[in-house]
């Protein structure tokens, strides 16, 4: 029997998991890839003996879909604190741990002293039900942005600014909470149930470790796809591949191009800048959110701290993230210092990375339209983030969807 080809427009997460799956279940594959390596978004450059990640980047080790495909001992996974360490102007410093189970959800709340029973009992009901498994019956009610859910949940207006938006403004890239409230919740539930952490010598190890399972002649790099028709692809050369089905998985707009689609795809963005000091800093492998109207910084890491293997031994790597593009890397030093409580001159600046397309608006006004929509005809079929949720797990469950809805065609 003669396998069925597979185009596969894409090298990203999605398009490794689509072609991951349909390998492994006998598709003859082909992965056509515009740049010059793997793993779209999830990018890793080694600079001077510093492993920096194209934008600050974690994985949560509980994603199902990371756990299907991705080996987690070949990638030796480094674990951060399992919550994380505001910083207010005044110098006070907050740490917020999150709840393994619902055994000891009470103790973990009671470590916040800031909280009133009033305002405890709205955030335990939630985090209850997320630790029960209870996620996806919220998924049926009425669309509705975070702040809207949080505060028809009774959280407070006060606990809402203090923790909820500086928090979710490193992981929504806004600071309004206008995200969907499903984004709120699926994250909520990764971060109670699993671990966020990160591959010791970088995030572009996860496309790697996947796309080691698929044959080398499989993947084609600087192989830009100018157009997708249900039978064939043609390349920016003008030539023609053939195939039986096609999964598009590039970013929405790229498809959107493909496939003759005018919707408007917007974006938010985030700028991610690194700096490196000899000084001695607290080694803490956690998150640090300012909450300090005068700074713009969203994250500060240490990230030799969690992975040791970031940094050359005797230095530490800084990784600052802002959601204005703009800034300059001085300025950006100097908040770092004031966050860390340390000299500004002990930073030297190593390389800043401009993610102007971070993440995709879903599920919201702007959407790029419905999350469960996979095939755009009996042969042609849509993978990526965009589909699922904006995360690592949400692009390789795309892929994995895309793959089956192949396997499960009659003109499969």
């Amino acid at each position: 029997m003669i396998s069925k080809k597979i185009s596969i427009v894409g090298g990203g997460l999605a398009g490794l998991s689509a072609g991951f799956y349909l390998k492994q279940n006998g598709f003859d594959i082909s992965i056509f890839e515009a740049s010059d390596r793997i793993g779209g978004i999830v990018a890793t450059d080694s600079v001077e003996g510093f492993y920096l990640d194209r934008g600050f980047q974690i994985l949560i080790d509980s994603y199902p879909d990371f756990r299907r495909i991705v080996d987690p001992s070949k990638i030796n996974l480094k674990p951060f604190t399992k919550g994380v360490h505001f910083v207010d102007s005044n110098g006070s410093q907050e740490l917020m741990k999150f709840p393994e189970s619902s055994r000891d959800l009470i103790d973990a709340v009671n470590l916040v002293k800031s909280f009133s029973i009033g305002e405890l009992y709205p955030l335990a009901k939630i985090a209850f039900d997320l630790l029960k498994g209870r996620r996806d019956s919220y998924f049926y009610m009425k669309e509705q942005s975070s702040l809207g859910y949080l505060q028809k949940a009774g959280v407070s207006a006060s606990v809402i600014n203090r923790y909820f938006r500086p928090f979710f403004k490193g992981v929504f890239l806004e600071d309004d909470l206008s995200t969907s409230y499903r984004m709120l919740l699926f994250t909520l539930s990764n971060f109670l149930t699993g671990h966020s952490v990160i591959p010791d010598i970088g995030m572009a190890e996860i496309p790697s470790q996947i796309a080691s399972n698929i044959e080398p002649e499989d993947i084609h790099l600087n192989s830009k796809v100018r157009s997708v028709s249900d039978r064939s692809i043609t390349l920016e050369d003008g030539s023609e591949r053939p195939h039986d089905f096609v999964v598009v998985a590039t970013k929405p707009d790229q498809a959107n191009l493909l496939l003759g689609n005018n919707a408007k795809v917007n974006y938010r963005s985030v700028a991610c800048h690194y700096f490196a000091t000899e000084i001695e800093l607290s080694n803490e492998p956690t998150v640090v959110i300012p909450r300090m109207p005068e700074i713009d910084l969203a994250t500060v890491v240490q990230l030799d701290a969690i992975s040791k293997s970031y940094a050359p031994k005797g230095v530490h790597l800084i990784s600052a993230s802002t959601l204005k593009p703009d800034m300059d890397p001085d300025v950006i030093s100097d908040q770092i210092a004031i966050v860390l409580g340390i000299e500004k001159n002990e930073l030297s600046h190593i390389r800043s990375y401009e993610i102007k397309d971070a993440l995709p608006v879903v599920f919201s006004s702007g959407n790029v339209g419905d999350p469960y929509f996979l095939n755009v005809s009996q042969r042609t079929f849509l993978a990526g983030d965009y589909l699922q949720n904006p995360s690592i797990d949400g692009a390789l469950k795309s892929g994995r969807l895309a793959s089956q809805a192949i396997m499960s065609s009659k003109l499969a």
